[in-house]
């Protein structure tokens, strides 16, 4: 494949992740008022393992280096586990638009734990993370965690603390694994530990029953295609750029559809100070993404 070729394969993949993550956001947050973050993780998550042991199977690279790969893709498990289950609990509590901006973060993080990689760190990357930490604070403000809202940028902001570190562990689990491996195990795994969260936290039964029975079924269908779509597209673009330029490309195309699709779908306001964050985090990525 020529250097072009490779080129438009990357970004045709960050541009299908960052769409495929944005659809997500919508269904995730519609499914959050009426079920639990535990729940929706279950059944999304649970309906993609067909769809991994089906590409794995017939996958012709099935090579894996389980010793390896077996901490690495354990610890992305529960880092996958916390972050999926944080950016539900923060959608059900705050609007679109505040709260997925936040995400816009996960860059800066990456780039706290590139050095214990052995990743380069620029002048450009921390400049960045400063402008976009700027960004957040115009964007919302200083959170008051007594304020519902403000309780909910707060579980983003630890949603993109976990996936600072998830694309790194990503990027290591793909030097001893296949992708459709790591997806197989990386759901099978996030679904079997969202049932025995079910069970601790005691998930009311009407709500188990109603999500099987009564449930809108193009939203959960929905949800599992984009995620299936936003996994599968992120860790290959993983094959093509380093850890920093796919988030930083794909955070900043999904902050501007965040604020789009929050004023479209859940009528949400589209403020200058809302924009102006924006526009102040989308400068900070693109710094970040540079070497």
């Amino acid at each position: 494949m020529s250097g072009l070729n490779v080129l438009i394969s990357g970004i045709f993949l960050l541009i299908l992740c960052a769409l495929s993550f944005s659809g997500l956001d919508i269904c995730r947050k519609k499914l959050s008022e009426k079920y639990s973050a535990f729940r929706i993780l279950t059944l999304v998550m649970g309906a993609q393992i067909p769809l991994y042991a089906l590409w794995y199977v017939f996958s012709p690279s099935t090579n894996v280096s389980f010793d390896s790969y077996a901490p690495w893709g354990i610890s992305d498990i529960f880092l996958n586990l916390s972050a999926n289950i944080l950016i539900v609990m923060s959608l059900r509590l705050s609007p679109l638009s505040n709260a997925i901006p936040l995400l816009a973060l996960t860059p800066t993080f990456a780039l706290l734990f590139q050095p214990f990689f052995n990743i380069p760190l620029s002048t450009s990357q921390i400049l960045g993370a400063v402008i976009i930490f700027a960004g957040a604070i115009i964007l919302n403000g200083f959170p008051k965690l007594k304020d519902k809202k403000d309780k909910g940028l707060f579980y983003m902001f630890c949603a993109a603390f976990c996936c600072g570190l998830i694309i790194l562990l990503d990027r290591q689990c793909l030097q001893f694994a296949p992708i459709p491996f790591h997806g197989l195990v990386q759901t099978v795994g996030m679904t079997t530990l969202s049932l025995i969260a079910e069970r601790v936290f005691k998930i009311p039964q009407h709500e188990m029953d109603m999500s099987l029975k009564e449930a809108p079924w193009k939203l959960w269908m929905g949800a599992s295609v984009f995620a299936f779509l936003a996994g599968i597209s992120q860790l290959g673009s993983l094959k093509f750029f380093d850890p920093g330029i796919v988030e930083s490309v794909k955070r900043a195309l999904v902050l501007f559809l965040s604020v789009t699709l929050g004023f479209a779908v859940f009528n949400e306001s589209l403020s200058t100070r809302k924009i102006l964050g924006v526009l102040f985090m989308a400068l900070g990525i693109i710094l970040t993404s540079r070497h």
